[in-house]
């Protein structure tokens, strides 16, 4: 049987024993710009927008898996209007149940906002400022966490924090909670939190407006590892100017995936830049040895036992 040909876009970071994997299944090219006329599967990261102006040269494409767990990145209608079929880490959840790295990042988003990390540094190696009592800040024991989307990261977060010794709850129309945790609606986990974390899945709404988060506490910490698109920025940024948000913490902004977003006029990026509490991360959440390795073998496997060059992934 011969293999099918395929291209893995971000190769520098990928794992030797996914590689192996793949190799017993498919033509795993090199990546050159030859590989395009030939690569019937693409394998790929955060590190490239899917959308046409890239697509467009690989005229024999019949499947993009994306090893990552939102898709906003990746045009669909436009894989739609050529067949080309669409796999994620949705589609091996199971397999990577255990990977931790976002919710660790979210944990560290949680203490750099409530202890204005990021700013108290940029003061000692800026201008030089040696002034504690400019970042006075809460200390997290017996603060309120609230934790919007309580899949498998957000629950991760929820056992993270409750360590620390803050209290939890939570809304999430489609999971059941556990024991010893009270579910609550979205209206009171905005309104009660000291904190609140987005956990969602981004499906083209916004979850968080200009009504939404003046319905937060004064004061209150934002922390977003999920998208950007789920919060309106603007709202964000002006409710952080006012003192409204206490501050905001992301890994994610709406520009990101945007051919022609520019990080040095990004709305948010300027905010930290001027001192203000924001701390902005370039999407690492996911981006540790670990969870790579896990990720990328994970792929591989679930390709190389699902994959029919006739037919594609047989679901």
């Amino acid at each position: 049987m011969s293999k099918t040909p395929l291209l893995i876009l971000e190769p520098d970071y990928f794992s030797q024993d996914a590689l192996r994997i793949l190799e017993t299944r498919f033509q795993v090219l090199e990546s050159t710009q030859a590989a395009s006329s030939y690569a019937e599967v693409l394998v790929a990261g955060l590190g490239h927008q899917l959308d046409e102006g890239l697509l467009k040269n690989f005229p024999n494409l019949r499947l993009i898996a994306s090893v990552t767990t939102g898709t906003n990145h990746i045009d669909s209608a436009y894989l739609d209007s050529r067949g080309v079929e669409l796999v994620s880490l949705r589609s091996i959840k199971d397999d990577i149940a255990g990977v931790r790295s976002t919710a660790e990042l979210t944990v560290g988003l949680i203490l750099a906002a409530a202890r204005r990390i990021t700013q108290s540094h940029l003061s000692v190696v800026g201008p030089n400022l040696w002034d504690r009592m400019k970042f006075f800040g809460p200390e997290l024991r017996g603060q309120k966490l609230g934790i919007l989307g309580y899949g498998r990261i957000g629950r991760m977060v929820g056992d993270m924090a409750q360590s620390l010794g803050l209290r939890i709850h939570a809304f999430d129309p489609l999971e059941v909670a556990p024991p010893g945790l009270r579910m609550s609606t979205f209206e009171d986990v905005l309104a009660e939190s000291d904190i609140v974390s987005i956990h969602a899945s981004y499906s083209g709404a916004q979850i968080l407006g200009s009504p939404e988060i003046q319905m937060m506490q004064p004061g209150a910490f934002l922390i977003n590892t999920s998208r950007g698109e789920l919060v309106s920025e603007a709202a964000i940024a002006s409710a952080v100017k006012s003192g409204h948000l206490g501050g905001y913490a992301a890994d994610v902004v709406s520009g990101e995936n945007l051919r022609d977003w520019r990080i040095e006029s990004d709305p948010l990026v300027t905010l930290a830049r001027e001192g203000y509490n924001v701390t902005i991360t370039p999407h690492l959440g996911g981006c540790t040895s670990q969870g790579f390795e896990v990720t990328q073998l994970a792929m591989a496997r679930f390709l190389v036992s699902s994959f029919e060059p006739a037919t594609g992934i047989s679901r």
